[in-house]
Formats: C-alpha cells, sequence, structure tokens
C-alpha cells in the first residue's frame, strides 16, 4: 500500500462519540485514482488490528430503526 501513498496516513481525531460506537477521521494523500483501493485496505488494516487487539467489531445494520417501528 505504501506505494499508492505521498505519505503516512494521519488520525484527524473522533468525528462522533456514542455510546456503543466511535467514529474516527483518517485522512490519506494517494496517487490519483487510487484512494478508493487505499480506504478498503486501510479499514482492513484497521478492523484486523482491533480484531487482534481483543476489539470487537458489530456489523452495523441500517434497518434498525426501521425494524423497531414496523416499517422495514
Amino acid at each position: 500500500m505504501n506505494k499508492l501513498l505521498f505519505d503516512e496516513p494521519s488520525p484527524m481525531g473522533g468525528t462522533r462519540l456514542q455510546l456503543d460506537k466511535v467514529t474516527v477521521r483518517m485522512v490519506a494523500r494517494t496517487l490519483p485514482g487510487k484512494q478508493f483501493e487505499v480506504g478498503r485496505d486501510l479499514r482492513r488494516r484497521i478492523i484486523s488490528a482491533f480484531a487482534r487487539a481483543g476489539i470487537a467489531r458489530v456489523p452495523e445494520n441500517n434497518d434498525t430503526e426501521s425494524s423497531r417501528e414496523g416499517t422495514a
């Protein structure tokens, strides 16, 4: 992945903090047209690092609210 980056990715801090989830913004300068490939690889690496550290990943379910209301 390093050959696709101009410099190291840097965390910009937490952008959203909820009871059971934290959203962190990362910034990485990539070669033109490689941002999606780099983004996928970064997410995969972060999820793997969390798993090694014992931090469970809970799948996000966008239909939770609508299914509670009976509109799913």
